[in-house]
């Protein structure tokens, strides 16, 4: 669905491609890296339990883990509230019983706040009482879950220092706790075996599960070969029709050259031009793509690939953009005037 953010970021890393997107620290991150990031993370929240429509609060500090957090959260259908890093535990706990979330997501630095609103303890605390994120995450409480604890980004010295500093008072209460890099993979092997062990002893634990009634899906499988789009004649014009043509021209923004020579050469990969030559077009014919009471008319010249009148039809009548020649990036003849 178009209208979602986290396909909105997926439409803009198509359209823009992979680039230098985030300078922090001295390290460039690139938008393609953000992108594989939150797509994993995505994948671990819904592992987790998180389903569309949940709560996340998320207390963070300033890093690139906030992009990639958000990003992750959307992908996996779940509504963000943002919390300022500087709220006290028992604002972090009113936000908790307030906003029905069914997790933190939050940065080693904030951990022990984090872990003493949750439990409760600490001044206007629940104590040993009713825990205050009570919101079932795939069929048990949050607090019930197994955990244990990564204190990430050891490959900067600072991190390393606060890592170590911190890690006993974790242990104190119980949890196992790994020093990891992201970065340079350092712990994330014995992470791993940890994590699936605790997984194992879990599922051991449980009482065994009916098998669901088995749903039948039907996928409708389209050929590797079809084009994804279909050119219809209407009289002298011809009309494209298929849904990433008619996407492709909806995000398109005729005023800006460069977009404008971007979707020519989409069109043309996808095959349109060798397409019109087949239905019949002649140069000069008129081509539409789009609903065709409100379409993007373009007046296609095989001499120039995909090129187009940089017009458009609406119930209101069509006007033209007298703009000059354009191309691939604004170069060349894409758009008639």
């Amino acid at each position: 669905m178009d209208k979602n953010l986290a396909r909105q970021a997926e439409l803009a890393l198509e359209r823009q491609g992979d680039y230098d997107s985030l300078f922090y620290e001295g390290r460039w991150h690139s938008s393609g890296q953000l992108a594989d990031r939150a797509a994993r993370l995505a994948t671990g929240l819904a592992d987790l339990g998180v389903r569309p429509g949940d709560r996340l609060l998320v207390l963070m500090a300033n890093c690139p883990e906030v992009l990639v957090t958000y990003t992750a959260a959307w992908r996996a259908g779940a509504v963000v509230t943002p919390l300022l890093f500087l709220v006290s535990e028992e604002e972090l706990r009113h936000a908790l019983n307030d906003s029905g979330a069914v997790g933190i997501v939050t940065t080693v630095e904030f951990l022990p706040k984090v872990s003493a609103a949750v439990k409760g303890d600490g001044p206007g605390g629940t104590g040993g009482g009713s825990p205050p994120c009570k919101e079932a995450v795939g069929g048990a409480e949050l607090l019930t879950r197994p955990r244990l604890i990564a204190l990430n980004k050891i490959d900067v010295p600072a991190a390393r220092e606060l890592a170590e500093a911190v890690k006993a008072e974790f242990e104190a209460r119980g949890y196992q706790v790994f020093e990891i890099s992201a970065a340079t993979g350092e712990g994330l092997r014995q992470l791993g075996f940890a994590m699936a062990a605790l997984v194992a002893a879990d599922r051991a634990a449980r009482p065994a599960e009916q098998p669901a009634e088995r749903v039948r899906v039907k996928v409708a499988v389209r050929a590797a070969d079809e084009p994804g789009f279909e050119v219809v004649r209407m009289g002298d014009s011809f009309l494209i029709k298929g849904e990433k043509p008619q996407r492709w021209v909806r995000q398109t923004d005729f005023s800006n050259d460069e977009a404008v020579g971007y979707l020519a050469d989409r069109l043309a990969r996808l095959g349109v031009e060798e397409a019109l030559a087949e239905a019949g077009a002649e140069p000069g014919a008129e081509v539409l793509i789009g609903d065709p009471d409100d379409a993007v008319v373009f007046d296609w010249d095989p001499a120039a690939p995909m090129s187009s009148g940089a017009s458009t039809h609406t119930r209101h009548g069509r006007y033209k953009d007298p703009r000059q020649r354009l191309g691939p990036r604004g170069t060349d003849p894409r758009l008639l005037p």
